[in-house]
């Protein structure tokens, strides 16, 4: 159910991405037989006489190692396998099948629809998926219900209903993308106040730091100023100091003098 409803309205949400969605149908594969390497038949009704080697095209059963002989297309001679669709012979084939396949479209199975190749197409057609002209198979779509009490409206019909439906699926994936888009908005003027919350932390941090060594540069020239002074200060007090001491020697010897000059009169 979630694939055709994915299928039905041709869009999914990832990650707040809206992606356009398309059915994925491989490209087709015909039937190869794996005795001889040639479209068309099985190994049951193959008539060669002997396995041919997809790789090298000899003989499989003449007792050489095919796991590592050389590569040789044995239809056209080119550096691939036999059975690859790049050999024109296996890729003619698919292509002509295809053709007939595209003008007897009724020969398909109602429920198959076929990828066609790049190769495989006309140059003036763009039709890319072959489908069954039988009725029946249409594109995954809800089923249309009525009931007795509700009228058939002409202008209700698959297709308006589709766009419809698709119009509320976009319509609420452009709702919860311009939420989400809300949201990293406001995350966004958040993180703006919070970055300039922490600029201003960090400016008048920046401002108090450079206060502070402002503060302490002054102590310190003031510090410089008092230990220069003191100095001053005590080298004059020792200098007095010095001269004090060499007056008090000299008035000693003086006083000495006097002393013996006296004695020496007084004897005589």
């Amino acid at each position: 159910k979630e694939y055709e409803k994915i299928i039905y309205d041709g869009k999914i949400v990832i990650q707040g991405l809206i992606l356009d969605v398309d059915e994925y149908l491989p490209p087709p594969k015909i039937l190869i037989c794996t005795k001889c390497n040639l479209p068309g038949h099985i190994k049951k009704a193959c008539q060669s006489p002997y396995i041919i080697c997809r790789r090298c095209g000899q003989d499989k059963e003449n007792g050489d190692s095919h796991t590592e002989c050389a590569i040789r297309c044995q239809h056209c001679g080119g550096n691939h396998i036999s059975t690859d669709y790049k050999c024109p012979t296996i890729g003619n084939f698919r292509k002509n099948l295809l053709d007939k396949l595209k003008n007897n479209t009724d020969k398909l199975p109602a429920h198959v629809r076929m990828y066609i190749p790049i190769d495989c197409r006309n140059p003036n057609d763009r039709d890319r998926i072959l489908t069954s002209s039988r009725r029946g198979y249409s594109a995954p779509h809800p089923p249309m219900t009525t009931t007795n009490n509700s009228s058939y409206s002409p202008t209700k019909n698959f297709w308006t209903s589709r766009q419809e439906a698709a119009n509320a699926s976009m319509s609420k994936e452009y709702s919860a993308i311009r939420e989400f888009d809300n949201d990293l908005n406001k995350i966004k003027r958040d993180f703006d106040e919070e970055k300039n919350r922490i600029n201003r932390l960090y400016e008048k941090q920046i401002e108090t730091v450079k206060k502070g060594w402002l503060i302490l540069q002054q102590q310190i020239r003031a510090q410089n100023e008092c230990l220069a002074s003191m100095q001053q200060v005590i080298s004059t007090t020792i200098d007095c100091s010095v001269n004090l001491s060499t007056t008090n020697n000299i008035l000693c010897e003086f006083v000495k003098t006097v002393c013996r000059d006296e004695q020496k009169e007084h004897i005589e």
